[in-house]
């Protein structure tokens, strides 16, 4: 997950954990941390690849140009020794390299002409306070959408250009606590992640502008909605 990034990276600077819990609020400061239980790691960046439709096609491309160089190989008399060195490295990046050629641009095609889903409507009486662009971590894709939260949920709506287009929507008394951190690398800040933790363990991460004032509304929002009930 997001552990082994971030201890390369390092989470600098400020951070501010706000744990709600009934009517009581507990902050507490800190400096470098790593979040292991959350995030993406390194298969992140092959996730579009690992996707069925993608792997499959380039497996095929794969085996079609390992039989192409090894024609080519046996027509102008080379040894088997140097075909299979030449077909062994050659034949996978042209196999895949036709997957991002054709299977990843047509993806977004196909999503382009795909309707959108009917977007998410707040219950009678309930009022929208942050309306953010943001990222959300899930099963190693960051998803972009909109974070929505309101005195009574915390709805994330993925855009149609993701893999997944599962909507995310927690109500308030869900979650216990919110919390942020700046992602740094040598040349400075990288993102500010804002950190959902729910009563059932998990945690729900996303990417956003100003996490630390967002991160704040959302623990004031749980604290109220805890006083309420």
């Amino acid at each position: 997950m997001l552990g082994e990034m971030l201890a390369s990276w390092g989470i600098e600077g400020s951070l501010r954990r706000t744990m709600a819990c009934a009517n009581r609020v507990e902050v507490e400061s800190a400096g470098a941390i790593q979040r292991p239980d959350v995030g993406l790691d390194y298969r992140s960046a092959f996730f579009l690849v690992r996707q069925a439709i993608a792997w499959r096609t380039g497996l095929v491309f794969t085996l079609l140009a390992a039989a192409w160089l090894l024609h080519l190989g046996l027509a102008n008399g080379t040894s088997w020794g140097d075909m299979l060195l030449l077909t062994v490295p050659i034949a996978p990046l042209m196999g895949f390299g036709v997957v991002t050629l054709t299977v990843l641009p047509g993806f977004f095609v196909y999503r382009a002409f795909q309707a959108p889903a009917a977007p998410w409507t707040p219950e009678e009486g309930e009022v929208v306070s942050h309306d953010l662009r943001a990222n959300h971590f899930l099963h190693d894709e960051g998803r972009g959408g909109r974070l929505r939260i309101s005195d009574r949920h915390l709805v994330f709506e993925p855009h149609r250009y993701n893999v997944q287009l599962d909507r995310l929507i927690l109500d308030l008394d869900e979650i216990e606590g919110a919390s942020w951190c700046r992602v740094m690398s040598g040349s400075g800040e990288m993102s500010q992640l804002l950190f959902a933790e729910l009563a059932n363990g998990a945690t729900e991460a996303f990417a956003v502008r100003n996490a630390s004032s967002v991160a704040g509304f959302l623990a004031a929002a749980i604290e109220a909605r805890a006083t309420r009930s």
